[in-house]
């Protein structure tokens, strides 16, 4: 198959060959190539001088010439592969690229940088509006100014300026306060005042204060908010600095840390040092308890003095605290009988338990009959039921004198060997109306003693009401206190049985 080529082309020099055409189209091709290099070479230098740092920021100028020589000198080292991706599969060109565009972001965000900060600049040549910014944008701008790429600069954001702040009132302070005080540690002291004699109550304070360590994080959260909120730095600036302010805040600063105030951060700390500790009192007013259990023994045991000082307090209490306060006073009673428990046997031999006590002196009177002669008498003891619902005075029979006066010699039962009880008077109350009655007694109205030492005893036989299943008459409820309407009251109770 013919090749198209001369048989002769390799034979040695048996024919004369003219190199001339060759040698000038060699020349040619070069010279095409040489062309092209240089003219992608001239397209490239073009693309260097396209990215400038005209407009950029002085501080990022260095950087930026960085970043260029180190794009130039990459193609330089790859200059063949950029200007023919096929050597490389277009990687060197690629890189090429985004070494431009990073140059071209860097100096666009130089610009913006620097367009940020000549918005700024009104502002601060104003000295109205220079005094109302909190010294948190003098520390932003600075850290705005740091160059592109240092880590520790972040852009300025001036669409947070305000000029106009809120108040810092009162709920914005406590919020303020709230904030600062959680999770600060108080060293917490309790006193306990006097006791008032006339009410037996005392005051107790407890008063939080804060160690050094506390002191310091109050110090750091006062100033922070002085440098970064503008209502705080306003309050501080319009109202703390005030020369009858700076006295009082100063007290307050130099006692927790030794030094006068200095700068308008110490005012803030001053203020909230002191709402701190001050909103860390607290009062509480609360009963003696040990005063009270000792006046409330007094009162029942028939000291004049405390009886007259109660039914003084009674008398001003209302409803529900005076049944409180009887209830208290009834209460060491019952405590009292508790000690004492016993068992007594009925006539019908059916065993029953009671607590016993000696009659205190406090109840006597309101206790005290008079018996079939006429005279006046107080009952040895007072039993209280196992359900503590019936209190009984017991009255022992005494020996009589001459003149027919009971003495204090007691008849003692000779088939029991005990004090013989007159059972005619010692007859139950229900709980809640001896407690009614006592309190009537320690008023002074309407005396449940007085109102039976004048009716002789008389016997009676008929039965018709129970009480916690023991029988009595319609008399006989008479004489232990009960008129018709409060026998009706507690029937309807449950408390008497028909």
């Amino acid at each position: 198959m013919a090749t198209g080529l001369p048989s002769n082309l390799y034979s040695g020099g048996s024919v004369v060959f003219d190199s001339q055409p060759y040698i000038n189209f060699y020349a040619q091709s070069m010279a095409r190539k040489q062309a092209k290099d240089e003219a992608l070479d001239q397209y490239y230098q073009n693309v260097f001088k396209q990215v400038n740092p005209a407009g950029a920021r002085t501080q990022d100028i260095p950087r930026f010439t960085e970043k260029v020589n180190e794009w130039q000198n990459f193609y330089q080292q790859n200059r063949d592969k950029i200007k023919n991706p096929r050597l490389d599969g277009g990687k060197a060109q690629s890189e090429f690229q985004s070494r431009l565009v990073d140059a071209q972001n860097y100096i666009q965000q130089s610009k913006n940088e620097a367009k940020t900060y000549q918005d700024i600049v009104p502002i601060l040549r104003d000295p109205d509006k220079r005094s109302r910014l909190p010294d948190q944008v003098i520390q932003d701008l600075a850290l705005h100014d740091l160059p592109l790429g240092d880590p520790n600069r972040k852009s300025f954001n001036a669409s947070a300026l305000n000029f106009d702040p809120k108040p810092f009132d009162v709920k914005a302070q406590g919020d303020f306060i709230k904030g600062v005080g959680s999770g600060i540690k108080l060293n917490e002291k309790v006193t306990v005042g006097p006791t008032d004699p006339k009410t037996l109550m005392q005051t107790i304070t407890s008063t939080s204060s804060l160690d050094d360590n506390g002191k310091e994080a109050i110090r750091n959260k006062a100033a922070g908010a002085y440098a970064t909120d503008p209502s705080v730095k306003q309050f501080v600036d319009k109202e703390l600095s005030k020369p009858g302010n700076y006295q009082q805040l100063n007290d307050v600063f130099k006692k927790a840390y030794g030094v006068d105030i200095q700068h308008p951060e110490d005012l803030m700390t001053a203020w909230t040092l002191g709402s701190v500790q001050h909103g860390q009192v607290k009062e509480k007013s609360q009963p003696d308890v040990f005063a009270r259990q000792k006046y409330m023994e007094a009162v029942r045991f028939g000291h004049q003095k405390e009886m007259a000082q109660f039914s003084k307090q009674l008398k001003e209490m209302g409803e529900a605290d005076q049944g409180a306060a009887i209830d208290e006073l009834y209460e060491g009673i019952k405590q009292d009988a508790l000690n004492n428990k016993r068992e007594y046997k009925t006539a019908s031999g059916k065993v029953s338990t009671q607590y016993e006590m000696k009659t205190p002196p406090g109840v006597r009177n309101l206790l005290a009959r008079t018996d079939p002669a006429g005279h006046k008498i107080y009952p040895d003891a007072i039993r209280l039921s196992e359900d503590m619902k019936t209190v009984t005075p017991i009255f022992f029979e005494k020996y009589t004198d001459e003149k027919g006066k009971p003495t204090t010699e007691t008849v003692v039962d000779p088939k029991t060997g005990k004090a013989k009880v007159i059972t005619e008077l010692s007859q139950p109350l229900l709980e809640e109306d001896f407690k009614q009655r006592w309190k009537k007694e320690i008023l002074g109205v309407g005396a449940f003693g007085k109102s039976l030492q004048n009716k002789p005893l008389q016997k009676t036989t008929t039965i018709t009401y129970k009480i916690s299943g023991k029988p009595y008459s319609h008399k006989q409820l008479n004489d232990m206190g009960y008129d018709d309407t409060e026998i009706q009251d507690a029937i309807k109770q449950g408390l008497i049985q028909q």
